[in-house]
């Protein structure tokens, strides 16, 4: 399954992926990337009602060697539960910045995920967990896109 979004920034395009580097150095855009999975866990109670998930999950946030495509860079994503991780999708993701001229640069997060259970699964992502997976990232996208603008910090994650 796909996934995708974009922001455009009113920023200085290096100062962006000096920024987003710095991110994946340090660790903060794991936690943020946990934080985030952890509201997609909320939204899924929101979806349904009266239910909880049987199976609390942290998540694993690796960011690989940044590349450049075009006139813009990759970062390459690996999302991974961990626990019971086979029960929960995997996602591969490339977090790119372009430069758009007149001094907006525009962030995209595009990303593919594999769906676990087999058919069952695939059914459940078409019913919910697809509108979870968007809104993930949607709120992911928007923290990295706040802080690499320098509008601000991506707030710590405790536990």
């Amino acid at each position: 399954m796909f996934v995708q979004d974009f922001v455009y920034l009113d920023a200085d395009y290096d100062l962006v992926c000096e920024r987003l580097a710095a991110l994946g150095q340090d660790g903060t855009l794991a936690s943020s990337a946990a934080a985030v999975y952890r509201h997609g866990e909320e939204l899924l109670i929101r979806v349904r009602p009266g239910e909880s998930p049987a199976v609390s999950k942290t998540v694993r946030l690796e960011m690989g060697p940044v590349m450049q495509r075009g006139d813009g860079v990759v970062f390459p994503l690996t999302w991974t539960a961990t626990g019971a991780a086979p029960l929960f999708p995997q996602m591969e993701a490339d977090l790119e910045v372009a430069p758009f001229g007149g001094g907006r640069v525009q962030l995209s997060f595009l990303g593919r995920y594999r769906v676990p259970l087999g058919r069952f699964g695939r059914r459940l992502d078409e019913l919910v967990l697809h509108r979870v997976a968007q809104a993930t990232v949607r709120e992911f996208l928007q923290r990295v896109a706040s802080y690499a603008a320098g509008e601000q910090p991506i707030p710590a994650v405790s536990g």
